[in-house]
């Protein structure tokens, strides 16, 4: 019977010899797969550590710092090479001056074309008054382009004791430098904003009746009395606005209100029209039917 030393031999011996085909493709599989988890693992563990190291140095201030740092140097390379910024072109303003431009755009003397934040630029000149929108746009080397589309006063609107300046669509632009607007039409009172555009296309359709309108009231929210140059109010129904218009229209034409001695013309009513005269003009009519009475008896 072979000894235990033999037999261990004879195994070890055949563990020695060549490994089948099987064997071996095992073999490799097995140290490729143990290559790649290892792998893994060190760039799981890079990346675990790159994440640490960067939360730590944006928490403690150091990344900001650094960030902070580089782009300082880098603005003050630029500027030594002369791109910075001395021309700024503005085009489309006509109500807003250069200098307020000038100011919300906030630039540094000497600061650095690649520096400047154009959005916060457009930000703060979209802020002001006149400015609807606005486009900035960097001109290399050295220049900015500023295009400005303004809002575009429609009316003079009064209310709770301030007159603003007005878009079509109601929009406060500005309540300053009012009288280089004076030949704008004005209207009164509130919710005469909203229907504003309304209004104004009327006085488009009318231009002859326009002429003679000083103010428009919005009254009650609900209508409006328009008051004439010559002292005469009209006042309009609620509704079928454009029936009254044309109603207007021919009283001018035809009875001539504008030349006469009228304090109101009433449209409010459908089926009639209410004339109430002037104090004096009231008063010479009922003179004058009192003597025709005492000449017929």
């Amino acid at each position: 019977m072979p000894s235990l030393k033999t037999i261990l031999q004879e195994k070890f011996a055949r563990r020695k010899g060549p490994l089948k085909r099987g064997e071996r493709e095992a073999q490799s599989l097995k140290r490729r797969r143990q290559k790649d988890f290892l792998r893994r693992s060190l760039s799981v563990a890079a990346g675990a550590a790159a994440v640490l190291g960067g939360i730590y140095a944006w928490q403690s201030g150091r990344l900001a710092a650094l960030i902070e740092t580089t782009q300082t140097a880098l603005h003050e390379r630029v500027a030594e090479a002369g791109l910075v910024v001395e021309d700024i072109q503005v085009s489309g303003q006509q109500n807003t001056s250069v200098e307020e431009i000038t100011r919300a755009l906030d630039l540094r003397q000497g600061q650095s074309i690649v520096s400047v934040d154009l959005k916060a630029m457009r930000d703060r000149v979209e802020q002001l008054d006149w400015v609807r929108r606005a486009v900035i746009a960097r001109v290399m080397p050295n220049g900015l382009s500023v295009t400005i589309e303004e809002y575009q006063p429609a009316a003079l609107w009064q209310v709770d004791g301030n007159l603003w300046i007005v878009t079509e669509d109601g929009h406060r632009i500005t309540d300053q430098h009012l009288a280089k607007f004076a030949h704008l039409p004005m209207v009164v009172g509130r919710g005469a904003e909203k229907h504003l555009g309304t209004y104004l296309a009327r006085l488009a359709a009318h231009p002859d009746l326009a002429a003679h309108i000083e103010t428009a009231v919005r009254v009650g929210q609900r209508r409006w009395d328009l008051h004439l140059k010559q002292g005469v109010t009209i006042r309009l129904p609620e509704q079928d606005e454009d029936r009254a218009w044309r109603r207007f229209q021919r009283y001018v034409e035809d009875h001539n209100i504008l030349n006469r001695n009228i304090l109101v013309v009433d449209f409010r009513q459908q089926d009639r029209t209410i004339v109430r005269l002037t104090p004096e003009e009231a008063e010479r009519r009922r003179l004058a039917a009192q003597n025709e009475d005492e000449e017929s008896i």
